[in-house]
């Protein structure tokens, strides 16, 4: 009789448990609901808990981090940015891996953590697994574009210290910068790379890994927590949820909305989202004020995953002006799962989940006139956005199959035991 496969999550926090979270710990989540009902036997560490994780089957340790006792930005930033080594973290996530003992660590976004989690597993000898959300391994903003918007390919180095606010002299900073790939490439060593999609895979081997370390699976969504009511939409809203931060492009859609709202009279614009940086904030106020139909567009802060499903339902369009290689962002799949006609940037790995004019609408992702044309052809024209959100659902069914993404999961986890035995 086969053993039961052990694997335990790590992750900085969850929806429910955490107060701070996003796509990717949703993400996390839901892979860790699904391998429960895959008959995997699944664990999860994170950071200080607001609440316990409910879930059944899903045992949850967590470990206290350093970042209580940075007082100061520069030290919070040289732990994350350039020696992601946390003590506390180290003798908490090692003290739970040694009591669990899973086959495989998968580690998920762990910035608060630090990469040290890795060096748990290993001293244990468990093979690790990590799921890239963005590029924090790989580029200090975690986006692989460069000070003036171009795609990056330095990834890090001294020539960071251009894209980087680290309050510290120019010269340390340029020292820190220059110490990240060495110091990062050693906590990276024999771990293997799970990617949301090909453009991400593409980024990770222009880097330098191999393509042998790179598995390309998608995200588990469950497709039946998501039905379309037709009957809620709610004519001309317009939906933006994610962070309020500038890889994310709200900028790019407010700087849209008064083309938009002068072409179709109904539209006005709901953004749902916690703020990451208070001056990006500012720049977003400033931009309403300025739009002359600042009541046309709400801030409505973070909200809880049932708001945010039934903002989804209301929605006539949802917009994704992503500005950098995201690779598989999750309201994207989200979105189409309810049936909602999208516009999304033509960038990173987006165009491998919405077909333009099939499946939704693509946009040049830093130009607001190309993100008001698509998005005033969806509202202008219903039998069209009904068309192009029934094809988004269906298109999304195919490729969001549970059983075959969780069968490449544990082909993944078994790859990583066999590397390891060998």
């Amino acid at each position: 009789m086969k053993k039961r496969l052990k694997i335990c999550h790590i992750s900085d926090c969850l929806p429910s448990s955490h107060k701070s979270w996003g796509g990717a710990e949703q993400a996390c989540k839901r892979l860790m609901v699904a391998s429960v009902r895959a008959g995997i036997d699944v664990s999860v560490i994170t950071t200080t808990a607001d609440s316990s994780l409910t879930n059944a089957g899903i045992a949850h340790y967590t470990a206290h981090t350093m970042d209580s006792f940075l007082k100061t930005g520069f030290a919070r930033g040289v732990k994350q940015l350039v020696l992601p080594f946390d003590p506390l973290s180290f003798v908490g996530v090692y003290k739970a891996l040694k009591m669990v003992m899973p086959d495989v660590v998968h580690l998920h976004r762990v910035n608060e953590l630090g990469l040290s989690v890795a060096q748990c597993a290993q001293m244990l000898g468990i093979p690790v697994v990590v799921t890239i959300y963005d590029y924090y391994f790989f580029c200090p903003k975690e986006t692989v574009v460069d000070d003036e918007d171009r795609k990056c390919a330095v990834y890090h180095g001294m020539r960071c210290v251009a894209c980087m606010g680290l309050a510290a002299p120019r010269f340390l900073k340029m020292l820190l910068l220059g110490l990240r790939r060495g110091v990062f490439d050693a906590f990276m060593k024999n771990i293997s790379f799970h990617v949301l999609s090909t453009a991400s895979a593409a980024v990770l081997e222009g880097y330098g890994i191999e393509a042998n370390r790179i598995r390309k699976i998608l995200q588990v969504f469950p497709l039946q927590a998501a039905v379309p009511d037709n009957n809620a939409v709610q004519k001309g809203l317009i939906l933006y949820i994610g962070w309020i931060q500038e890889r994310k492009g709200l900028h790019v859609l407010i700087k849209a909305m008064p083309s938009i709202i002068k072409a179709c009279p109904d539209a006005h614009l709901l953004a749902i989202g916690s703020i990451k940086r208070d001056e990006y904030f500012a720049k977003i106020q400033s931009l309403i004020t300025g739009s002359g139909f600042p009541e046309r567009i709400v801030l409505a802060g973070k909200k809880d995953y049932t708001e945010v499903s039934e903002y989804m339902g209301k929605a006539q369009v949802v917009v994704i002006p992503e500005q950098w290689e995201n690779m598989s962002p999750v309201v994207l799949v989200e979105a189409m799962s309810f049936g909602k006609p999208v516009v999304a940037s033509d960038i990173g790995g987006i165009p491998e989940f919405v077909v333009d004019e099939e499946s939704g609408l693509l946009a040049e992702h830093s130009s607001p006139a190309a993100f008001a044309g698509k998005v005033i052809k969806l509202l202008s024209d219903d039998s069209y956005a009904a068309r192009m959100g029934k094809a988004a659902r269906s298109h999304i069914a195919i490729l969001m199959d549970e059983e075959r993404i969780m069968r490449n999961y544990i082909t993944l986890y078994d790859e990583a035991i066999n590397g390891r035995n060998e």
